[in-house]
């Protein structure tokens, strides 16, 4: 966190969370959804908060520097035949590297419900934007704080609609 950042409104941790969401807990979350279609984080952090298990999927990019395939695994909300997830990075001052990768190159790969697909990324912005933020706060209200948080560093919550190309 950025030095005299207030934190966003504390998300309880549980010893399984913490142990989640090291390197190692990172690679077993992304085989658990490519074998399972299930994220043991976004799980843990869900009953931790009290909603609903929010589904996640895996998004792989292009690094935009290295050349290279980076998979982030993300909450997603289903919009018609879009999946939306957000670049929060937690309210952080900078957006998270997946964004700028999809941005710069927004051909990418999800995995979602034991089905790889190939589809394209894009930024929400404007009016799309204002339509789809009351869209994911239905399921993931939080989207809110971290937007306001974001603000505070001159920049918002991303929302990035992910559309296959492929079924």
């Amino acid at each position: 966190m950025d030095a005299g950042a207030e934190p966003i409104a504390a998300v309880p941790t549980s010893f399984w969370l913490r142990a989640m969401t090291t390197d190692v807990g990172h690679k077993i979350d992304i085989a658990a959804i490519y074998m399972l279609g299930w994220s043991f984080i976004s799980w843990e952090a869900s009953r931790l908060r009290g909603i609903a298990y929010q589904p996640s999927l895996l998004l792989t990019t292009t690094g935009r520097k290295s050349g290279k395939r980076r998979t982030s695994v993300l909450p997603y909300v289903r919009h018609a035949a879009d999946y939306i997830v957000v670049g929060s990075n937690a309210g952080r001052a900078r957006n998270p590297m997946w964004v700028e990768n999809a941005r710069a190159n927004p051909q990418c790969r999800i995995r979602v419900a034991r089905r790889t697909i190939e589809a394209h990324a894009h930024i929400a912005e404007d009016d799309e934007r204002a339509a789809l933020l009351p869209v994911v706060a239905a399921k993931r209200p939080h989207i809110y704080n971290y937007d306001a948080h974001a603000a505070r560093h001159g920049r918002r919550a991303e929302l990035v609609v992910i559309t296959p190309v492929s079924t």
